[in-house]
């Protein structure tokens, strides 16, 4: 131990310095002093100072933050204040004060009025997507033009709101460079409520492998013809081939004649499609309102003298949309050439391959049909032409292009027109085993009803008898078709006579004989070698198929002719 005052090395246990007296200081007083300096003493007081000057520059920091904010809320983002005189004066814009030098005397202490605040735009909510389908393009009336069209939205459901101002067409020459052009007439729109003008054909297949098959292809149209029937619009055609085209029921509203036409026909022989879809293309074109084609089959044509060609050109052109339904292959060629024909048309193609589809698929054509709506303009176009077709409306916009011929359609199967038939002799009229009414005159062979006939009125098979058929003027005629016989039924046809050899005389004393085939519903296609120019074809009986009993029934002799038909 050393004394604090003098440094002399003192003895343990004493208390005061053998030198100069100082009280000694032990250890422990050391500590204790140290201690009681260490809570005591200058430097917690400066640790306080610190910490409370740490404080005070948080508190400082955390108020300018706050004025800072007020700050920016007066000026930035509150709404501006209106004041007594009604003005409303914009925070957001410094008020400016007007260039003294140019008008000191009388804008000193004036400022410029405050500029308004301007208006917030509400934002426009995007229009939906429309799906525009047009099927059909109708220039029969050129150069009115029809166009039928159906407007659904992106779920598929069908957009009925819609009112002419809402449709614009434009249009452009095929294949050319310049701009679309707004058509120039006004748009008249019909919603599909008020399409009341409906026409369907059918094109029915009863070649020899339709046995079988035949009833269930009869009960499929039996069945979409009551379902035309109770719409209350339509007008229904029918017709069937096998080596040739059968008889043409021509357009009616009255379906009481299909029924009983459709259960009678039978199924025989080959397929001659194109030249029933080209004659039943060319009965449809005249047709007035919207309009379509119903056409079955189960092979490929090998009866036809109408080219691929032709058919295809006529699709285009008359813009009837044609609904084809098979069940062949759809890989094969033939099944390509019936796709591109439905497609140039307006319709469609359909492959099934059971017999019993068909009704569905008839049903889902009529489905599709019903949801047509259209619209008609006059077109300045002349020539083969684009046309677009324009939806917009508040909610929903959409647009849709096609080309049509802008011109009236040209026949490309032009059939001679009959004035009117006359007949050497006519029986006379009697009731049949039903109680109906039967007649037997001449004009029974263009009626379009195979129920009917022309009976020569002579006694014995009526050798030498005529018809002549008169026709509206002098016309080119290529042949003609002959139902022979009496097509009323199967057993009628064979107790009544058919013709065997005719003899075939024109306006300028030119003849031709030929013999005729004998199949009941097979009508005998009659071609010339060339072209005959005449106004009248007078078709003289020379020899007959004869009659005979059927079923124990008596045999009638008297040769008839259900229908004829000339091209």
């Amino acid at each position: 131990m050393y004394c604090t005052n003098c440094g002399t090395e003192c003895k343990p246990g004493i208390n005061f310095c053998p030198q100069c007296g100082q009280k000694l200081i032990t250890e422990t007083s050391e500590s204790q002093q140290d201690s009681k300096t260490e809570y005591t003493g200058q430097e917690p007081a400066k640790a306080r100072e610190g910490f409370a000057k740490i404080i005070l520059a948080c508190l400082i920091t955390l108020l300018a933050a706050c004025a800072g904010f007020a700050g920016i809320y007066y000026f930035v983002l509150r709404e501006p204040d209106v004041k007594d005189t009604g003005a409303q004066v914009s925070s957001r814009l410094p008020v400016k004060v007007p260039d003294n030098s140019q008008n000191s005397q009388n804008s000193q202490n004036e400022t410029e009025a405050p500029t308004p605040a301007p208006e917030t735009k509400v934002p426009e909510i995007p229009r939906q997507r429309a799906n525009i389908d047009i099927t059909a393009i109708d220039t029969v009336d050129f150069p009115k033009v029809t166009v039928y069209f159906s407007v659904k939205d992106l779920d598929g459901q069908l957009i009925d709101t819609i009112d002419a101002s809402q449709l614009s067409v434009f249009e452009k020459n095929n294949g050319s460079e310049q701009d679309w052009r707004k058509a120039a007439s006004s748009v008249q729109y019909y919603g599909r409520k008020d399409v009341k003008e409906k026409s369907v054909a059918f094109v029915m297949d009863i070649s020899g492998s339709m046995e079988g098959s035949l009833e269930t292809e009869c009960d499929a149209a039996d069945a979409l013809i009551n379902q035309m029937q109770q719409d209350g619009n339509y007008q229904v055609a029918l017709t069937a081939f096998s080596n040739t085209q059968h008889e043409w029921l021509d357009y009616t509203s009255d379906f009481s004649d299909f029924s009983s036409y459709l259960y009678d026909l039978q199924a025989s022989g080959g397929t001659a499609f194109y030249d029933t879809l080209n004659n039943t293309l060319n009965h449809a074109l005249y047709e007035t309102g919207q309009k379509y084609i119903l056409a079955f089959t189960d092979g490929e044509d090998n009866q036809s003298v109408t080219e691929y060609s032709e058919i295809l050109a006529m699709a285009e052109s008359y813009k009837i949309p044609i609904y084809i339904i098979t069940t062949l292959d759809d890989e094969t060629v033939y099944v390509e050439d019936m796709q591109q024909i439905a497609d140039v048309s307006g319709g469609s193609l359909y492959t099934i391959y059971s017999m019993d589809d068909l009704q569905n698929i008839y049903y889902e054509i009529f489905q599709l049909q019903q949801e047509q709506c259209s619209l008609t303009f006059e077109t300045a176009q002349n020539t083969y032409s684009d046309i677009k077709l324009q939806f917009l409306s508040d909610k929903y916009e959409g647009e849709a292009e096609d080309s049509y011929y802008a011109e009236k359609p040209r026949q490309y199967y032009a059939r001679p027109e009959i004035d009117y038939v006359t007949a050497s002799s006519e029986r006379k009229g009697m009731y049949d085993s039903k109680k109906l009414w039967c007649t037997y005159i001449a004009d029974n062979v263009w009626d379009g009803d195979n129920r009917t006939s022309w009976t020569e009125g002579v006694k014995g098979d009526g050798i030498g008898e005529y018809l002549t058929v008169w026709l509206k003027k002098e016309t080119e005629v290529n042949g003609l078709l002959i139902s022979n016989g009496y097509y009323k039924n199967k057993e009628l046809y064979y107790r009544n006579n058919r013709i065997k050899k005719v003899r075939f005389t024109f306006s300028d004393g030119s003849s031709m004989v030929t013999t005729l085939d004998d199949e009941y519903l097979s009508p005998c296609d009659v071609q010339f070698e060339e072209p005959v120019l005449t106004s009248s074809i007078k078709i003289e009986v020379l020899s007959v198929y004869k009659c005979k009993k059927v079923n124990g029934k008596k045999a009638y002799r008297d040769t008839c002719i259900t229908e004829l038909e000339l091209y």
